[in-house]
């Protein structure tokens, strides 16, 4: 029996020589894929890194948009005053448009009156030389009485032409 034990253990031994062998590959497999877990690790903290660089950019750049958001707001708002100046501005404008108008259409209308009387002051203008002619066709008495007339004549065309300067 002790020879049949003797075989026994060495096929045991044998049996545990394979199991060894194959717990050696084993280990070097997991050698290598620690190896590879280690590198992908390295390439983890590298993406990492970049990561944390790209946020603090990103925090710069929000950083960033928000000053110029600020900026834009208060440019914004001097718009905004411009454009009630502005409104202002185009009421006053149309209030004076109006104003002219008005001035316009007045003096036109005395455009149109001192053309009346410049025309009455010529129909004087044709009396008066009328009352000359007939005049020098009259006695002294009648002479006087026309001297008179034309006075008064003269007169009004003086006035006419005072009226037509004050209007002007």
């Amino acid at each position: 029996m002790v020879v049949t034990g003797n075989v026994e253990v060495e096929e045991m031994n044998v049996e545990a020589e394979e199991i060894n062998v194959e717990a050696e590959e084993i280990n070097v497999e997991a050698e290598k894929m620690n190896v590879e877990a280690e590198e992908i690790n390295v390439e983890a903290e590298k993406m990492n890194v970049e990561a944390e660089e790209i946020n603090v950019e990103a925090k710069e750049m929000n950083v960033k948009a928000e000053e110029m958001n600020v900026e834009a707001e208060e440019i914004n708002v001097e718009a905004e005053k411009m454009n009630v100046e502005a409104e202002e501005i185009n009421v006053e404008a149309e209030e004076i448009n109006v104003e002219a108008e008005k001035m316009n259409v007045e003096a036109e209308e005395i455009n149109v009156e001192a053309k009346e009387m410049n025309v009455k002051a010529e129909e004087m203008n044709v009396k008066a030389e009328e009352m000359k002619v007939e005049a020098e066709e009259m006695t002294v008495d009648d002479q006087i009485a026309a001297f008179k007339c034309s006075i008064i004549f003269d007169n009004m065309i003086s006035f006419v032409a005072l009226f037509n300067y004050l209007c002007d």
